[in-house]
């Protein structure tokens, strides 16, 4: 499956759990801002999403560092209100403008980061309302259980704590860290979970996240505890009776001068 596949999937999902309750008060905020900066825009997902909720006519910027998710972006997005760029975040802080007229926000992004990037970050966009939608707060919870998943979620889990290019990620701590490092300066913060929570209804979805895991824990555990594994999800996903819970959190944070 490719990139572009499974963001296209990833999206039909997140719109669904994604806190509406939290992105209301963020484009409120953003009437004032002149520029939206969009971290790890890919496709452009989160601009789609927000647009539903557009009080502001401020532009967009959206950044990101894969050159063919940004291409395929140009191709959908409106070019009057957001500019594309390429850039690596890890590696340039200076990607993120910095001044009081500007909101900032990010979907799917934040646990790939390092305590590192989240404190520099925090002193960059202390200033600016902040939206965080859709990072991971942890591994699949499969219902019923087995056995097994537990050391397939220490497999994940070591994966997500690894270097995704920002240094060793902050994995599924990445909301609350960041929560308490805006706090710390001041800012307003807002924690909303927003689990994907699958069922017999998202069958092809469950199935591509069975794959998904058997594949990552593949270099790592039993070859053969891994199939009798994913034989069995595959059964329980096609009889309709296996329900997936995918651990989020939405994060809002306001600038002191902006709270109510």
């Amino acid at each position: 499956m490719s990139t572009n596949d499974w963001l296209s999937i990833r999206e039909s999902i997140d719109s669904r759990f994604r806190s509406a309750g939290l992105a209301r008060p963020f484009m409120k905020s953003a009437k004032e801002a002149s520029l939206i900066v969009d971290l790890g825009s890919g496709t452009g997902a989160n601009f789609r999403y927000l647009s539903n909720f557009d009080h502001s006519t401020a532009q967009w910027l959206g950044i990101d560092r894969d050159r063919e998710l940004l291409g395929i972006a140009r191709n959908r997005l409106p070019r009057e209100r957001i500019q594309l760029l390429e850039g690596d975040l890890a590696k340039e802080f200076g990607w993120i403008p910095i001044h009081e007229k500007i909101a900032i926000t990010a979907s799917a992004f934040l646990d790939i980061t390092s305590m590192d990037w989240l404190q520099q970050f925090a002193d960059r966009g202390s200033r600016s309302p902040i939206l965080i939608s859709m990072t991971a707060a942890g591994g699949p919870i499969w219902a019923p259980a087995d056995d097994f998943d537990v050391a397939i979620e220490l497999c994940l889990e070591s994966h997500r704590a690894s270097d995704h290019g920002f240094g060793p990620a902050v994995g599924a701590n990445a909301s609350n860290f960041l929560a308490q490092e805006l706090t710390a300066r001041g800012c307003d913060v807002t924690l909303a979970t927003t689990d994907w929570c699958l069922q017999a209804r998202d069958a092809e979805i469950i199935q591509t996240l069975i794959d998904g895991v058997c594949r990552r824990a593949s270099s790592t555990l039993p070859e053969e505890q891994i199939e009798r594994w994913m034989r069995l999800r595959y059964d329980q996903n096609r009889h309709g009776c296996l329900h997936v819970t995918v651990p989020h959190l939405d994060l809002l944070s306001l600038p002191g001068t902006l709270k109510p």
